[in-house]
C-alpha cells in the first residue's frame, strides 16, 4: 500500500520525536485497509484511554501539540489503547479520509 498524504504528514510530525518515559521510544507507523485488532494481545492487560489522556502533560511541547492537532484534523474514530504493564505498547489509532486505518505506535516503560 502507497502511504496516504496524511501518513506521509504524520511521518514527518514524528520524524525524531520521543515518547517520554523510563525509557524514551520512538513512534513507528502502519497503514491498513481494516481497522487494527488488539485482540491477539488478550493475555495482556488493555486500556482504552482518550487521545487527551495520551497528550496530559506532553503539550508543553510544540512538537506534541502539533502531533495532537494533526491526528484531530485529519483522522476520524479516533482511539488510544495501552497494552501491558510494564512495557507499555501504546497504540493511536484512526480512520483516514481515504478509509484507510493508520496506527501511531510507541512505548512507554513504567516501573515505579
Amino acid at each position: 500500500m502507497t502511504n496516504s498524504p496524511t501518513m506521509d504528514a504524520l511521518k514527518a510530525a514524528t520524524a525524531g520525536l520521543l515518547y517520554p518515559s523510563e525509557t524514551d521510544a520512538p513512534f513507528d507507523m502502519s497503514e491498513t485497509s481494516t481497522v487494527p485488532d488488539f485482540s491477539t494481545a488478550a493475555d495482556e492487560s488493555i486500556e482504552e484511554i482518550s487521545i487527551a489522556h495520551f497528550f496530559d502533560g506532553l503539550e508543553e511541547n510544540p512538537a506534541f501539540q502539533n502531533l495532537r492537532r494533526l491526528l484531530e484534523r485529519t483522522l476520524t474514530e479516533i482511539r488510544v489503547f495501552r497494552i501491558g504493564t510494564v512495557e507499555i505498547h501504546i497504540h493511536i489509532i484512526g480512520k483516514t479520509s481515504a478509509n484507510t486505518w493508520i496506527t501511531l505506535s510507541t512505548l512507554s516503560v513504567e516501573t515505579g
